[in-house]
């Protein structure tokens, strides 16, 4: 029925419009007026919001695919910088393994120190004592004589596996082990695991 009315309608429509009333004119280009204004803005409002809607989707899709890449990108320069500081921090460990061979070698002395403290790190019931030296260390320590030892036996053996600066003092029941290699790891290895934390 609505199909009849309007179908009615279309034809007073026409027949108005053969007429040709000024006053109806009008009102009709008004009234198309007015329905293309507010088509236009309500068409002009839903672009805009479907528009906003996926430059926003787009930029959350670039914002996260540009994340991933800088991401991507900073993981091997943090692997980068690790090894860089590792070899920096080996690279100083030979350094000062070579001071401190060329000390031992400007200032023989030391050894008897070194010698001294691992007898006295020794307990104190030890009485079989045997230092262990590079061949060319052995001169230096010859002439010293155990402190606070006077009942151990104290035997000096040339060991050329040694480095020179370096020692192994064994008793019956316990070892000190004081090569330079062993001197030296301890430090490097309380700086590594230092660089590390």
């Amino acid at each position: 029925m609505s199909n009849k009315l309007f179908q009615g309608w279309q034809a007073v429509s026409a027949r108005l419009a053969e007429t040709g009333n000024p006053a109806l004119e009008q009102a009709r280009a008004q009234a198309a007026e007015v329905g293309h204004a507010a088509g236009y803005a309500t068409g002009l409002e839903q672009g805009l919001a479907e528009g906003r809607q996926r430059a926003a989707e787009q930029l959350a899709g670039d914002a996260a695919r540009l994340a991933g890449l800088l991401d991507s990108l900073a993981a091997p320069l943090a692997n980068l910088e690790q090894e860089l500081l590792d070899c920096m921090l080996q690279l100083a460990c030979a350094l000062a393994q070579q001071v401190v061979r060329r000390e031992l070698t400007a200032v023989p002395a030391r050894i008897g120190e070194l010698v001294r403290e691992g007898v006295a790190a020794l307990p104190p019931a030890a009485r079989q004592i045997s230092v262990h030296l590079n061949p060319l260390d052995l001169d230096l320590v010859r002439t010293m004589a155990p402190r606070g030892r006077s009942d151990a036996r104290w035997e000096l053996v040339a060991d050329a596996s040694l480095s020179r600066g370096g020692c192994r003092i064994s008793t019956e029941s316990s070892e000190v082990d004081l090569t330079l290699e062993t001197r030296l790891g301890e430090v490097f290895t309380r700086l590594l695991e230092g660089g590390r934390a």
